[in-house]
């Protein structure tokens, strides 16, 4: 069953209006994968042939792009299980959010491991590699390791936050130089509730910035 989506806000696909989505999230009709019996689904597969893009700024942590399209069918046959992505790409993004994009085509994937992209910036392209049926793009988000559905953030229901290096210490314990863009807080008073994002290129004392991703207290 097609489930048809227009109010995409945070956007994998280029130049998409209405997500077509074949396969939603949890629990589903058991499939065969392989040897395996499959009744719960770990993403989103959605039917397409557009380009790939950020749904927000990311750090590419792992891809492949060498599988073929010819590959599909003795992937299939053989249970060759390592292959069963095809070609794929990770995204790391803020707040411990993972994405990840499956089935893409062969050599589709402009970007290398430890590259950072801004949002919309083309990751793939939409192909036929791996275990597949048909023609698709299978979406998860991992958050602190856990897979979620991605329909909320894609809905813009849930927040993508972006990818962000690490503060540039300048003087240890005692204050931090703001780099660029960060989703760092700061509390002038620990105590107190409100929370203000630092901004670049300023300086400020390391008690009272937060950071639980990052480990800062």
């Amino acid at each position: 069953m097609i489930t048809y989506f227009k109010d995409i806000v945070n956007h994998v696909l280029e130049g998409v209006t209405t997500y077509e989505v074949t396969l939603k999230f949890g629990p589903c009709e058991p499939f065969k994968v392989g040897t395996t019996i499959v009744s719960s689904h770990n993403g989103v597969d959605i039917r397409n042939i557009a380009r790939i893009i950020a749904p927000a700024r990311g750090k590419v942590i792992a891809f492949r792009n060498d599988v073929k399209a010819s590959q599909t069918p003795d992937i299939i046959l053989n249970k060759r299980t390592s292959l069963y992505s095809g070609n794929y790409i990770e995204l790391q993004h803020g707040g411990g959010l993972h994405s990840v994009y499956k089935h893409l085509a062969e050599g589709s994937i402009p970007v290398k491991v430890g590259d950072v992209v801004e949002k919309k910036a083309v990751t793939g392209k939409a192909g036929a590699t791996g275990f597949l049926t048909g023609l698709h793009t299978h979406v998860e988000f991992i958050l602190n390791g856990v897979r979620v559905d991605p329909l909320p953030y894609l809905l813009g229901k849930k927040p993508i936050l972006p990818y962000v290096e690490a503060v540039i210490t300048e003087k240890p314990r005692q204050s931090v130089l703001i780099a660029s863009a960060s989703q760092l807080n700061y509390r002038k008073d620990p105590n107190e509730d409100a929370i203000a994002y630092l901004k670049p290129g300023e300086e400020y004392p390391l008690l009272g910035i937060t950071n639980e991703v990052n480990g800062w207290r």
